[in-house]
Formats: C-alpha cells, sequence, structure tokens
C-alpha cells in the first residue's frame, strides 16, 4: 500500500477485469495472477520513466517493449501524480469498504448466534416492596395448603447452574430439565427462575431443543443459589370465598417459610428471598411464618399433605437434637402447632427417617407420599444387608398407627427401592417416591434398575386419572435430589 505505483498496477488490473472478487485484494492477492507474475509485471513502473506499452497482456505478462523507456514529459508528470491520487483514493474506498464487511461479518455472526435464540417471556418483578403479614395466620384467614394432585396454574423450576450441586454433569442436567419441562407444560405453564435475561435466553435455547412449548414457559430473573425449588420456592396457600354470583372464588397466597438451605450450607441468601419474588411477580399476600419471634424455617420437600387436613413429616428432619437443627428447642408439639397456623392442616402425622444420602437429612418427599386423600406410597427395602433397610423398616411398624384428620387409618402401598446408586463412595437418595404430580402426568424418577418397571406399575394403578412417565434420574439424583425435589407448584 506505500508503492502507488503497485497500487495503479492493481488499478490496471481491475479495471482490466482480470482482478477477482476475493476481499483480500487490497492486501495483494489479485484474482489468479500470481506473486511472480505480479512482481514481473511491477517492474514496467521501476521508474518514473518507464510506463506499461499497449501490448501488456491481461494476464499480468509483459513484453520487452513494455518497459521500454519513454520521453518523460511534464504532462505526463502529472497523469502519473493523478493516476496516483486516484489509486490512493479507491485504496482508501477499498479498506472503507472491508471495514464495512467485517462490520456486517459481526452483525451477521452475533445474528446467528444470538438470533437464533427463540422469543422468550420475562416476567418481571414490581418496584413496590412485599409486606410480610405477621397476624392474622393464614388458617385463621381460612387458608390451607392444597393436595399436589389438585389443578395447577404453574410448576415453578430453578434453572441449573451450580455446577457443585452436579460435579462435571451440568450440561447433561440441562437437558433433563429440558425433558421435565417438556411433560409438565403440557398441562400447566412453567415459570423458571433465572439469574437475567441472558440466562433466559441461553435456558430457551436448550429448551427448544428439547422439544418444549415456549409459549408455556415464563422466565422470572431472580439469582439464586441452586434450583431446589420445592424447599426455597413458593409454598401456596388457598381459601374459597363466596363471589358476587353464584359459586366460589379461590383467592392464592404465599407463605414464607425462611430457607436455609437445610441448615447446612453457608449460601442460602438468595434463595430464601425467592417467596419474596413470587410474591411480588403473582401479586399475592406473603405470610411470614415466625415461632416465638424468630423465623420459622422449613422446606417443602419436608412436609406432605393430602388437602383435606392431613400433614406428614419426619422425626429426623425436624426433631434431631444436633444434626441440621431449622429451628432449634422447638419441640414435635409446637411443629405441630406452627404446621397448623401456617398450612392450615388439622392433623400432624411422624414417620422417623430416610435412606441414607439425603443431604436434606429425612425430607418426606423421599420416603413416604399422598396418592389421594386416603391412600400413602411408603418405600420398602427388602435387601436385610442393605443399610436402608433397618431405617425404612422401622417406618414401616410406625405407618400402622397413623391416622388420618377423620380417624381411619389410610391405605398403605409399598414401593420399591431400586439398587445402590453410588457416585464414587457417596451412596446416593435414589428413591420412587420422589414423583411429581403435574396436571398432565406423573413424572417418575428412574433409574436404569429392573424396579423402575414395577414402581412405575404401582403408581400406573394408583394415578388413573393422567399418565405414569418415567424420566431418567441417574445423573438427576447426583445432586441428592430429584424430580420433586426440583418443583414446586402453584395451584389454582
Amino acid at each position: 500500500a506505500k508503492n502507488p505505483k503497485s497500487l495503479m498496477l492493481r488499478f490496471s488490473a481491475k479495471r482490466s477485469g482480470v482482478m477477482g472478487t476475493n476481499v483480500n485484494a487490497g492486501f495483494g492477492r489479485i484474482g489468479r495472477i500470481s506473486r511472480r507474475k505480479l512482481c514481473a509485471a511491477s517492474n514496467c513502473f521501476a521508474a518514473p520513466s518507464a510506463t506499461m506499452h499497449k501490448s501488456t497482456s491481461l494476464s499480468g505478462r509483459a513484453s520487452p517493449r513494455a518497459c521500454e523507456p519513454k520521453r518523460y514529459t511534464a504532462t505526463r508528470k502529472v497523469t502519473d501524480e493523478l493516476l496516483t491520487a486516484f489509486c490512493l483514493i479507491t485504496t482508501a474506498d477499498a479498506w472503507l469498504g472491508l471495514l464495512r464487511l467485517g462490520i456486517s461479518f459481526v452483525l451477521t455472526f452475533l445474528y446467528s448466534v444470538v438470533g437464533n435464540f427463540p422469543r422468550v417471556r420475562i416476567l418481571t418483578r414490581s418496584m413496590a416492596k412485599t409486606t410480610l403479614l405477621t397476624t392474622p395466620t393464614p388458617a385463621e384467614l381460612g387458608y390451607s395448603m392444597p393436595a399436589e394432585w389438585e389443578k395447577h396454574s404453574a410448576t415453578w423450576l430453578g434453572w441449573p447452574h451450580n455446577e457443585s450441586d452436579w460435579p462435571d454433569k451440568i450440561d447433561t442436567i440441562r437437558w433433563v430439565y429440558g425433558e421435565m419441562v417438556k411433560k409438565i407444560s403440557q398441562g400447566e405453564l412453567v415459570r423458571i427462575l433465572v439469574r437475567s435475561n441472558a440466562e433466559a435466553k441461553f435456558a430457551a435455547s436448550y429448551l427448544k431443543r428439547a422439544g418444549c412449548d415456549l409459549k408455556q414457559v415464563r422466565f422470572v430473573v431472580h439469582p439464586t443459589n441452586r434450583g431446589w425449588t420445592r424447599d426455597s420456592g413458593p409454598i401456596h396457600v388457598r381459601r374459597s370465598l363466596k363471589s358476587k354470583g353464584s359459586g366460589l372464588k379461590s383467592e392464592l397466597a404465599i407463605v414464607h417459610f425462611h430457607f436455609n438451605a437445610w441448615a447446612k450450607y453457608k449460601n442460602w441468601q438468595l434463595d430464601t428471598k425467592v417467596p419474596e419474588t413470587a410474591a411480588k411477580v403473582l401479586k399475592r399476600p406473603l405470610f411470614d411464618a415466625q415461632f416465638n419471634g424468630k423465623k420459622f424455617v422449613i422446606e417443602g420437600g419436608g412436609i406432605e399433605v393430602n388437602g383435606r387436613g392431613s400433614l406428614l413429616t419426619t422425626e429426623e428432619c425436624y426433631q434431631h437434637p444436633t444434626v441440621q437443627v431449622r429451628n432449634p428447642g422447638m419441640t414435635k408439639a409446637q411443629y405441630d402447632e406452627q404446621f397448623k397456623k401456617y398450612l392450615g392442616v388439622k392433623n400432624v402425622m411422624w414417620l422417623l427417617s430416610g435412606p441414607v444420602g439425603d443431604d436434606t437429612h429425612g425430607h418426606i418427599d423421599d420416603i413416604c407420599r399422598f396418592t389421594d386423600h386416603k391412600t400413602l406410597v411408603l418405600i420398602k427395602e427388602t435387601n436385610k444387608k442393605d443399610i436402608n433397610y433397618k431405617p425404612l423398616a422401622e417406618n414401616w411398624e410406625r405407618v400402622r398407627d397413623l391416622r388420618l384428620e377423620d380417624g381411619s387409618r389410610p391405605e398403605v402401598i409399598a414401593l420399591p427401592m431400586p439398587s445402590p446408586v453410588y457416585y464414587g463412595d457417596w451412596r446416593l437418595p435414589a428413591s420412587y417416591a420422589n414423583f411429581y404430580i403435574c396436571n398432565s402426568c406423573v413424572i417418575v424418577p428412574t433409574f436404569n434398575d429392573v424396579n423402575d418397571r414395577v414402581a412405575l406399575g404401582i403408581l400406573g394403578e394408583l394415578f388413573k386419572d393422567r399418565p405414569v412417565v418415567g424420566i431418567h434420574a441417574v445423573d438427576l439424583v447426583l445432586g441428592f435430589g430429584s424430580l420433586h425435589c426440583l418443583t414446586q407448584q402453584e395451584p389454582c
């Protein structure tokens, strides 16, 4: 570019139709002319008195007469200077064209990466501050927690991002989420917590490729520590009010149970605010669960209700004196009273403990579940050499004494356990009881085990109003939880 005479040759070749369309032409790659031929041709301009003869071929090869010296006149000098200036201007235009081409390439690349993200629907929080209601309690206002099988408006999930929950498998987990959303969204909305708008688009790209209906997905921007929405998400209560017309109208509220990462981990400060965000987004009342002036801490996975007034939980989770103590000093009777105040139940039933490997230390949703108002499924280990055999057998002894809110005994169905699932030396809490009941189906964790079919068959007989579908959970349970642990229903 520093040699005007070389530029003149390029311009001449371009005007002659020799120069190709290669975008790198400004850097010396001129069509089909080789660098050797170009150098030979450029020798014609070695001195101001040398000029190209008309016999120069279009291939760039100059004849002997092409370099014959000519008399250098003032007119020729002016002509050369004008041509040189024109070539410089033309080169500037070429650089400008290359710049424009580069910008176009960048924009095209960005569109191919970002523009291919599907359009997403993002719910924003109201700027108004949410007021935590302390009195009266939900029960005093007629609220109670509905059963999981009752109709939902939506299911809440938290998009997975904490790699420590699933070491080396976070991308695999995103595809499992895709399968979950695909099944759930067939019958209700799915609200997914994301850390930013960019993560919403990122998540939507996975969901779209997984075949999900994105019209059924709503993203809620709320930074989280983890994605275990069963425990940190909004726990709803409902009451029925008489409407001006005929019939009753349902009214929903959320109870804030102050999640603290199962009294085990230190990073929970973002998760514990999820109910506040949900209350703002949904514009619903938010009750502040307290005990003796302190925050009352429980998790959604630690309770199981039948929607008629009975609640099931475990002593391992909420009565252990030293391990993962949520509410120090609280007795069983005091827990019962709090459950009645904030969840509107009348009857509390306690089992003992759950399978080993449960990070939550005894959540009921890995042990025993209601399938209707009077039926329970309770996991059972038949291998006497298995470490889970004794604690699970003790639950079977205890369940005989349980009574429902009307004084009747629940019907109890045995649900098998899969073969042990390990990650290194860690025994993982693989359990078929961690299923989730949504409007369109019941999704059940499966573990590539011979008992997968048995568990699906048992649940299929119990849930005759919707299909029972297995979802592969061997990778999912690496996070010490499964399908039910990740979901939280929003009732109608």
